[in-house]
């Protein structure tokens, strides 16, 4: 059963929503195990889904990984979780159907990572993306090659080197987003 993660299939489109709004959303050690599941399931029913729709619950998409979680995790734990989540990310590029992020707020760090893992994104006119990883003393751990194929070397080093979260419209006039639309 899933928690952090809410999981549905309806006319072939799937609909995975992140699901820890009182967080923001922030991946932590559940939500990647489940995360995974997804990814699995999908992966093995290319007949059953057509489309992925990928989105986050409340207020935010994403507000990336769960910091406090982070801090109490030993290094081999935190190095370990790192990895898991850059299989994950790497295998929704992999699968079959064409999935769609929908920015409906914040992508930081693992949400940006998680929403330009997608085919196409597009966001809400209040999204803002961001890797802040710098500003919390690390550097960001996975997902670099794709963002400098979306944005460019330069914009991806600017992000991943200033912290500073970028709006949807220059989003979207650097190749990070696809559209941007109203707010629900």
């Amino acid at each position: 059963k899933l928690q952090t993660v809410l999981f549905e299939v309806q006319d072939r489109v799937a609909t995975i929503t992140l699901n820890r709004p009182s967080s923001l959303n922030a991946v932590n050690v559940q939500m990647t195990n489940e995360l995974g599941h997804v990814v699995s399931w999908l992966l093995g029913h290319p007949q059953d889904v057509r489309i992925i729709l990928l989105t986050g619950a409340g207020r935010a998409f994403c507000a990336g990984d769960d910091v406090k979680e982070l801090r109490s995790l030993s290094i081999d734990a935190a190095r370990a979780l790192s990895l898991q989540q850059a299989e994950t990310y790497l295998a929704f590029e992999r699968l079959p159907q064409p999935v769609i992020a929908l920015v409906n707020g914040d992508a930081f760090g693992a949400g940006c990572v998680a929403a330009y893992s997608a085919d196409l994104r597009i966001a809400s006119h209040s999204a803002r993306f961001g890797m802040p990883e710098i500003l919390l003393g690390w550097p960001p751990g996975y997902g670099l090659a794709q963002l400098t194929a979306l944005v460019g070397k330069s914009r991806a080093l600017e992000m991943c080197m200033m912290g500073q979260p970028i709006s949807s419209s220059k989003a979207m006039d650097w190749g990070l987003v696809n559209e941007v639309v109203a707010e629900n």
